[in-house]
C-alpha cells in the first residue's frame, strides 16, 4: 500500500547508498597481496553487490532507481560486460596491474574505444538477430559442406589445444627456468672430510666477510651412500632452488621439494617493509608438520633449510612493531628454527642450514613481490646468518651451518645477473647450479644416521 511504500522507500535508498559506498571504498583499499582481501573484503563486496542489485530492482526504491537509471549509467551498463572482458588483456599489454595510475589510465583509454567498436559492430548486430538472418539466407547451403568445415575446424582446435596442454606446465611458475638445461659438475664433490664453512661467530658485517676456512662439520668415518636423499625446505627461495637444479645431480642427490612459499619459521605476525609492503604469516600454520611430512615422503636423510627472504624485516605482532635485530626479533627467529630442527630430528633427519646469500632484488615483470630494500641490505642478511650459526652451534649433533656460494656477495656481475636469479632473489638454473655445487661436499660430509 501507499503507506508501506512511503516508509520502505527511504530505507531502500539508504541501503543502496551504503552498499555503493562499500563498493567504492573496496576499490581503493583492496590489495591482492593482503590476506584481509580474501578473508573479509571480497565476501563484503559480494554482499554489498547483492544488496545493491536487490534494491535497484525493487519498485519502491524510487530514488535509487532514478539515480542509477540515468541515461549515462544505463549506457555504461549496456557496455559493462565488454569493458570487463577487454580491460584485462589490454591491461596486461600495458602492464597496468601493479598499482600505477598512469598505466591504468592508459589501459582504460584504449579499452573504451575498442569496446565501443565491438559493441556497435559485433554485439549489437548479433543481439538484433544478424546471425539468425544470415542463417536463414543460407538454408539451401549444402549440409555436407557445413559438416566438412565444422569437422575440420573442430579437429584443428582439438589438435592445437592438445599439443599446447601436453607441453605446458599445469600451473605457471615464474621461478621455473625454461632455458637450456645445465649439467652438474662432478668435480664439485671433494673429499667430504675437508670442507670450507663459516665459523659460528657473531658478525655485523655481510656474511661473506665472516667466512673462514675451517673444519667444523662433523664427519663420518664412511662415505655416504649415493645418491644421498635430500629434501629442500623453506620459503620460495627454497622452491626456486629445488626446481632449477642441474641435470646429473640425481646421481649424487635424490631431492624433494618441500618449500612453502611466503613462509619462514613463523605462524603469526606480519613482515613490514619500509616501502609499505606487508606479508602476513597467519597462513603458515603447521609449517613444521609440513616439513616433517615432506621429509618423510622422500625418506630424507638430510633436510636443507633455505630461508632468509622473509627474515630480514621488522615484524608487527598484534599492536606492537618488533624491530629487526632486536632481542625479541632474534629470539622469535631462533625459537622458530629450533621448532623445525626438533621436528625433523624427531624423525631422524639431519638438518643443514644454508647460508643466506647477499640478495640484489630488482623490478622484473611477473614477480608477485616488489623489490624490497631490506633484502638488499647485506648487514641484515649477515645478522640472519649469524643467528643460524648460533642455532647450529647449539645443536651440534643434528644441525650443520652450510656455507653457500660466495659469488653472490663478492662478484657484482653474478650477484645482479637476472640469469642467475630471475629477480635478484630467486634462483634460475645457473644460480641453482652455482649454489648446489658450492654446498655438495658439505652436504655429503654430514654423517647419517
Amino acid at each position: 500500500n501507499a503507506k508501506s511504500k512511503g516508509k520502505a522507500g527511504p530505507v531502500l535508498d539508504i541501503t543502496a547508498a551504503v552498499a555503493l559506498g562499500v563498493l567504492l571504498l573496496s576499490f581503493f583499499i583492496g590489495r591482492w597481496n593482503q590476506d584481509a582481501t580474501y578473508l573479509w573484503l571480497l565476501p563484503l563486496v559480494s554482499i554489498a553487490s547483492a544488496a545493491l542489485v536487490a534494491v535497484v530492482v525493487h519498485p519502491w526504491a524510487v530514488g535509487t532507481r532514478r539515480v542509477l537509471g540515468a541515461r549515462p549509467l544505463v549506457e555504461v551498463g549496456k557496455r559493462s560486460y565488454g569493458l570487463y572482458l577487454w580491460s584485462w588483456p589490454i591491461s596486461r599489454v600495458c602492464e597496468a596491474f601493479d598499482g600505477s595510475w598512469p598505466r591504468f589510465a592508459l589501459a582504460m583509454l584504449i579499452t573504451i574505444p575498442v569496446n565501443e567498436l565491438c559493441y556497435r559492430f559485433l554485439e549489437t548486430p548479433i543481439r538484433s538477430g544478424a546471425i539468425a538472418r544470415w542463417w536463414a539466407a543460407r538454408e539451401g547451403t549444402s549440409w555436407r559442406g557445413v559438416l566438412a568445415v565444422t569437422a575440420a575446424a573442430t579437429m584443428w582446435l582439438a589438435g592445437s589445444m592438445t599439443y599446447f596442454f601436453s607441453r605446458a606446465d599445469a600451473v605457471y611458475d615464474a621461478a621455473k627456468d625454461t632455458g637450456a638445461d645445465l649439467q652438474f659438475d662432478p668435480n664439485a664433490i671433494a673429499d667430504p672430510a675437508s670442507t670450507t664453512t663459516a665459523a659460528p661467530t657473531a658478525s655485523s658485517e655481510p656474511s661473506v666477510s665472516s667466512v673462514v676456512t675451517t673444519t667444523t662439520l662433523p664427519t663420518s668415518t664412511t662415505l655416504p651412500t649415493l645418491p644421498r636423499k635430500l629434501v629442500i625446505l623453506g620459503d620460495s627461495t627454497a622452491h626456486a632452488l629445488a626446481i632449477n637444479l642441474p641435470d646429473g645431480i640425481e646421481t649424487t642427490f635424490t631431492i624433494g621439494d618441500g618449500a612453502i612459499s611466503g613462509c619462514s619459521v613463523y605462524s603469526d605476525g606480519t613482515a613490514l617493509s619500509s616501502i609499505g609492503y606487508k606479508r602476513q604469516f597467519g597462513g603458515c600454520e603447521g609449517w613444521a608438520g609440513r616439513w616433517v611430512a615432506d621429509a618423510q615422503e622422500v625418506s630424507a636423510e638430510v633436510a636443507l633449510v633455505v630461508l632468509g627472504a622473509w627474515d630480514v624485516f621488522d615484524v608487527q605482532l598484534g599492536d606492537t612493531t618488533v624491530a629487526f635485530a632486536s632481542e625479541q626479533s632474534d629470539q622469535r627467529f631462533i625459537t622458530g628454527m629450533q621448532e623445525g630442527i626438533d621436528a625433523l630430528s624427531a624423525i631422524g633427519v639431519k638438518v643443514a642450514l644454508l647460508e643466506v646469500p647477499c640478495m640484489r632484488p630488482q623490478e622484473v615483470q611477473g614477480q608477485g613481490t616488489p623489490p624490497l630494500p631490506e633484502r638488499g641490505d647485506d648487514t641484515r642478511v649477515a645478522h640472519v646468518n649469524d643467528l643460524m650459526r648460533q642455532v647450529a652451534a647449539a645443536n651440534p649433533a643434528t644441525t650443520t651451518f652450510v656455507t653457500g656460494a660466495q659469488e653472490y656477495c663478492t662478484d657484482p656481475t653474478i650477484a645482479s645477473s637476472l640469469a642467475y636469479r630471475w629477480d635478484g632473489v630467486h634462483s634460475y638454473k645457473p644460480g641453482a647450479k652455482l649454489t648446489i655445487e658450492a654446498i655438495a661436499t658439505q652436504l655429503l660430509a654430514i654423517p647419517y644416521p
